[in-house]
């Protein structure tokens, strides 16, 4: 009927995204977020959201303002950059060296230690990923805005 609203119970985050409109994320019977799936992929409530919804490259402000030019950062704040949001280029801020690169058919997922850094993941588009052990340099892609995330210290040692 006209107004009604029909939930349906889903642990598997793929399948509830392509399903709902608004979903409820709970941890440990509470509620941690609740908006359109595009929502909280892009700006998830915290760190434990931004990885249940997909691959979350999580960065400190004074790591990730080497790569971006354009942000106000916090040198102390966690921000999420999604693996979408990275982009390799030939003259980068940042560099770091391939340790692996997973082809998924339109895409391939690029596991790059940064210099002196955490190991991050771009999704790199078609099929040119760099071979590991290559070096390569990385920014952030134009348009792409790290969110900011609260998180503690045992959330970010988390793989």
């Amino acid at each position: 009927t006209a107004g009604s609203r029909t939930g349906i119970a889903n642990h598997d985050h793929r399948a509830a995204v392509s399903l709902a409109d608004h979903s409820l994320v709970l941890r440990d019977g509470r509620l941690i977020d609740a908006n359109p799936p595009r929502a909280i992929y892009g700006r998830p409530a915290d760190a434990w959201v931004a990885a249940f919804f997909g691959t979350a490259n999580l960065l400190s402000g004074a790591e990730l303002a080497v790569l971006d030019g354009q942000h106000l950062l916090d040198a102390a704040t966690t921000y999420l950059v999604r693996p979408e949001d990275l982009a390799f280029a030939d003259s980068a801020p940042r560099e770091g060296t391939v340790e692996s690169a997973t082809f998924l058919g339109f895409y391939e997922d690029v596991r790059v230690r940064l210099d002196d850094g955490p190991l991050v993941t771009v999704r790199d588009p078609g099929l040119r990923a760099p071979a590991a052990g290559r070096r390569v340099g990385l920014r952030l892609r134009d348009g792409a805005t790290p969110h900011p995330l609260p998180m503690d210290e045992q959330e970010r040692d988390r793989p």
